[in-house]
């Protein structure tokens, strides 16, 4: 796609390289930087009264964000989620502007759609993560790359070199095939579930290693992807107010955090479309962005 090709331009790693910025730094800022720029120029031409201008710079943003988002690693992961927070922000404006006609909601729907095909499951991102470090260790045990002492790193486990990268490997497979049934299921389970692993002797054997501090990010991070999918789920819900639907209708978005419809509650001014996230109260108050014990809230002018 030739005007996603030219937006992903967005930063010279080479450039940050020579200037000794690190990649992921580089990354961050620069992929930001130009979701900033696309949502900038969406909500200038949405403002000036060209939604379908406006729809394809959201859909580069959200292209970007995925594009980030399936480098290896679960840092990338977390910046591809920060650059579709980014598209998320001008998006909420875009479902909520009474002057945007039914097939540009229907366009921003579509955009969704592809997002959600493409953006990786938590699961994924961790399970490359995991194939880099054993990689790595693979390279070290053979000369290829340089770092740190293997033989004395096994043995504080009792195992051999070859032995200590199996069983990091194994474990690895452990930990992510654990994240992927939580995924399926209520946010709470998952929630045990992956705390359960944190506390396992599988962890625990790893104790001190490289792998067992990437999977202590294993949380935070599902949460991260959480939140990322409840906002999709309610911005689906605010096109489908706008439409005339509710959660009687058999399309009507699924909460991400609960595994049940999207909530809502009519009021007078609003109608209040909400998820309790990680840990809101399931009452309808809070905001857009997450906050302590808040609600992730959409309310739709009436």
């Amino acid at each position: 796609m030739a005007a996603v090709a030219h937006h992903m331009r967005w930063a010279s790693r080479a450039d940050h390289a020579e200037a000794g910025v690190p990649l992921a730094t580089a990354t961050l800022v620069g992929a930001q930087r130009r979701a900033i720029e696309l949502a900038a120029c969406a909500r200038m031409r949405r403002r000036n009264g060209r939604p379908d201008v406006a729809i394809d710079d959201i859909a580069v943003c959200l292209q970007l964000g995925s594009d980030v988002a399936r480098e290896p690693g679960i840092i990338s992961s977390m910046i591809g989620i920060a650059v579709a927070g980014i598209a998320h922000d001008e998006m909420r404006a875009f479902a909520l502007d009474p002057h945007v006609e039914a097939a540009h909601l229907r366009g921003l729907r579509a955009i969704m759609d592809a997002f959600d095909r493409q953006f990786p499951r938590a699961a994924d991102a961790f399970e490359a993560e995991g194939l880099m470090y054993v990689r790595h260790l693979r390279g070290i045990a053979d000369g290829r790359v340089p770092g740190a002492d293997l033989t004395k790193q096994a043995w504080r486990h009792g195992l051999s070199v070859g032995r200590y990268i199996e069983e990091t490997s194994l474990h690895a497979d452990m930990l992510v095939d654990t994240l992927r049934r939580a995924e399926a299921g209520p946010f709470r389970l998952a929630d045990e579930a992956i705390r359960a692993v944190h506390t396992s002797t599988v962890v625990s054997r790893l104790g001190g290693s490289d792998l067992a501090a990437m999977f202590e990010g294993m949380l935070p991070a599902h949460r991260s992807f959480r939140e990322l999918r409840a906002r999709q789920a309610l911005l689906r819900a605010a096109i489908r107010v706008r439409e005339g639907a509710g959660p009687a209708d058999a399309d009507w978005p699924v909460d991400p955090f609960t595994g049940q419809p999207i909530r809502l509650r009519v009021e007078t001014r609003a109608v209040v479309l909400w998820s309790p996230g990680p840990r809101g109260r399931d009452t309808g108050e809070g905001d857009w962005r997450v906050g302590s014990e808040l609600d992730i809230v959409l309310r739709v002018p009436r």
